[in-house]
């Protein structure tokens, strides 16, 4: 076996394990129910209150108590009637929306509670919930409203942000996550930091440099959470705390076993408010090949496709280069770059000696230098002279060879085998994402070589059906990307 050592980076943590769920997240729903119960109450009591001043109060009571905390408004009323009106609704509307706060804390404990295993794909959200329960001292910071004009709350629109800076890195981080973040300050300054590569600073450390001093009493957007450990890094944590961020909003909580609440724990101990879960899904999605790694041991399998209208992908003679155009091919070497590992078939490799690097321009965002090439990976044996080589050459069962990979340090592994390589991966479920490139054109007949060689599907009920999650316009070419479908429809 001859292996191409450049590319393998350990990371900063082991990937056999999975995140089990807390002990004591039981402890914290009992918690959350009294946090609820009292907050009723005290609703209640607002409205009793309130109730009482409306029916009591002379016109003239003093207004100076007008939009002050709802039990102050109700009590401090004075008798001398200016203003009673507006106290009266105040408490109402304080005592409404505080009686209506503690019944969602109640449910949110209840459904901590019921929600004790999360590790299947991170679905539990049960320590969001809990967090979350966390903001009700300071809830008037008004986080919650809506952005003119977006349909988004103000904490999605600056997450959206966070996303986006994440994104601009997704093709150098790797084995450490692409992670955005976003400072926003007391009067509406921004800072933005992403992830560098390995050893670099994170995303956190980027922003809070960006800010410098603006960075305290400030509001911290994360897409994921902050370490609490020393790695090649020290803690962001410390560095958050120290450089007095206010309240921190997290994406999604860190499935790797070395941080795993741990992060979240740090900032609420340091007595920062927290929030966890805004964004979470697009978050999960852009994170979904790190997730995968570190709750698996294994690549996010992406499987890519090219093929005319018909299903073909080669000509009788073997001849393909090229079905697409250069849109479609630029796009193709992109998630090349986003990729830790490129595989294919000897086969692949005798017909075509493809060279599996990434071929973009300097300005591409997704550009890689020459000694920062994805891994190469051959199942079988590469000839000496390949282009491929130096490559990993593997062979076997392809769990184990995902394995192998996974413990290499491959994040995200893209299949560019040709059909014989694609079934193997399609038959076996190992495919996490399909993107198909199709060109307009057609062969026309049965003897092109098809998407898959092998056996199919054997009955229509037995078909395999996935969901479609893009499709883009790339010049004259269609970018199709699919997903396997978790719960499949019945009768489909």
């Amino acid at each position: 076996m001859s292996v191409d050592e450049s590319r393998v980076d350990p990371g900063d943590t082991p990937v056999e394990e999975t995140v089990a769920p807390s002990g004591a997240l039981t402890d914290r729903a009992k918690v959350l129910a009294e946090r609820a119960r009292k907050v009723r109450e005290r609703g209640e009591a607002l409205r009793a209150a309130t109730a009482e001043g409306r029916g009591s109060q002379p016109a003239g009571a003093d207004d100076s108590a007008a939009g002050a905390d709802g039990d102050v408004a109700a009590a401090g009323a004075d008798d001398s009637g200016a203003g009673a009106d507006a106290n009266a609704a105040g408490a109402a509307d304080v005592g409404d929306g505080a009686a209506e706060e503690g019944k969602r804390v109640e449910g949110w404990s209840h459904r901590v509670e019921d929600q004790s295993d999360w590790t299947e794909g991170l679905k539990d959200r049960s320590r969001e919930l809990f967090y979350r329960g966390k903001r009700l001292d300071s809830r008037a910071q008004g986080s919650g409203a809506t952005a003119p004009g977006s349909g988004l709350t103000v904490d999605e629109r600056w997450m959206g942000v966070a996303v986006d800076a994440a994104e601009r890195v997704r093709a150098r981080t790797s084995p450490n996550p692409w992670v955005g973040a976003v400072i926003v300050t007391g009067d509406g300054a921004e800072f933005s930091g992403a992830t560098a590569p390995a050893g670099g600073p994170h995303a956190e450390i980027a922003a809070l440099d960006a800010a410098g001093d603006q960075a305290r009493g400030g509001t911290l957007y994360v897409t994921l959470e902050p370490c609490a450990h020393q790695g090649r890094t020290p803690p962001c944590t410390e560095a958050i705390v120290a450089a007095g961020i206010r309240r921190v909003v997290i994406g999604m909580e860190d499935p790797d076993r070395l941080v795993a609440g741990a992060g979240i724990t740090a900032l609420v101990d340091a007595g920062l408010e927290v929030e966890v879960g805004v964004g979470a899904d697009v978050v999960a999605d852009q994170l979904a090949p790190y997730v995968c790694h570190r709750l698996t041991g294994r690549p996010w399998v992406v499987l890519k496709l090219a093929a005319t209208l018909d299903g073909r992908t080669a000509a009788p003679d073997g001849t393909s280069q090229w079905l697409t155009g250069e849109g479609a091919r630029a796009d193709a070497h992109r998630l090349r770059s986003r990729s830790d590992a490129v595989l294919v078939g000897a086969g692949t490799v005798r017909a075509d000696d493809p060279t599996l690097t990434v071929r973009l321009p300097e300005t591409d965002p997704d550009a890689r230098p020459s000694d920062q090439q994805p891994l190469r990976v051959v199942l079988g044996h590469a000839p000496d002279q390949a282009k491929v080589q130096p490559a990993v050459e593997l062979q076997g069962d392809l769990g184990e060879v995902l394995d192998e990979l996974g413990r290499r340090g491959v994040i995200q592994l893209l299949v560019e085998g040709g059909p014989t390589v694609a079934h193997a991966f399609h038959a076996a479920g190992l495919a996490d994402r399909y993107v198909l490139y199709l060109a307009p054109a057609l062969f026309g007949g049965d003897d092109a070589l098809p998407l898959f060689s092998g056996p199919g599907a054997p009955t229509l009920s037995a078909l395999w059906r996935g969901s479609v999650r893009s499709v883009t316009s790339l010049g004259s070419d269609l970018r199709v990307e699919m997903s396997p479908r978790q719960h499949p429809e019945q009768g489909e």
